[in-house]
């Protein structure tokens, strides 16, 4: 991936297997949190890239432009495809150093999602992680639905090139009302569009 991750160990391995349970301080502690940084200029020559292959707008801004909330961002860049059923992805660069992608409606991929020692995060995982995201939201490989009977349910599935995962969670009727009202929806059925080539 071009991107060189050097004088990175597992912080709490020290002769152990990667088997055994990290010791208990290391979930309060981040070793070497500079190791993500390598995320920052992948994601933005992912954005790059999206934006000579597709039919997108393009935004970009310091801090987060109001698009993600719960983390500290140094800028933002948001691509929204021409196509209103293709899913519009927000990349934020958090000062951890991270990415946090917002796509679609709802759905949201922290990278890393954690960062402490006892997470062990590989940086080599998370730029993976990146482009797998990413290339499955161009090709149109997110569903996002809300299902209310007898509860309310929000359901986030991903079906990307050898990879799935999905997430589903209860909601309560505050959290299902402010998702409902939320400016950006998913299109009928849930499963967003590709996105449009640029011609």
């Amino acid at each position: 991936m071009g991107q060189r991750l050097v004088g990175w160990r597992h912080p709490h391995l020290n002769g152990r297997t990667s088997m055994d349970s990290p010791p208990p301080d290391a979930y309060d502690r981040v070793t070497n949190p500079e190791r993500f940084a390598v995320l920052h200029p992948a994601a933005r020559a992912l954005a790059e890239d999206l934006e000579r292959r597709f039919d997108v707008q393009v935004e970009r801004g310091e801090g987060s432009g109001g698009y993600i909330t719960g983390a500290t961002l140094t800028e933002y860049i948001r691509l929204v495809p021409t196509d209103p059923a293709a899913a519009p992805l927000v990349i934020g660069f958090t000062n951890f150093p991270g990415i946090i992608l917002r796509v679609g409606a709802w759905a949201k991929v922290a990278l890393p999602a954690c960062g402490c020692d006892a997470c062990n995060d590989d940086p080599a995982d998370l730029l993976e992680k990146l482009h797998e995201h990413v290339a499955a939201t161009a090709a149109g490989a997110l569903t996002e639905r809300i299902t209310v009977a007898p509860d309310p349910w929000l359901e986030t599935h991903w079906e990307g090139d050898g990879w799935s995962s999905g997430n589903r969670g209860s909601l309560s009727h505050d959290a299902l009302r402010e998702l409902r009202d939320h400016p950006i929806q998913p299109p009928p059925g849930g499963r967003w569009n590709p996105w449009p080539p640029r011609t």
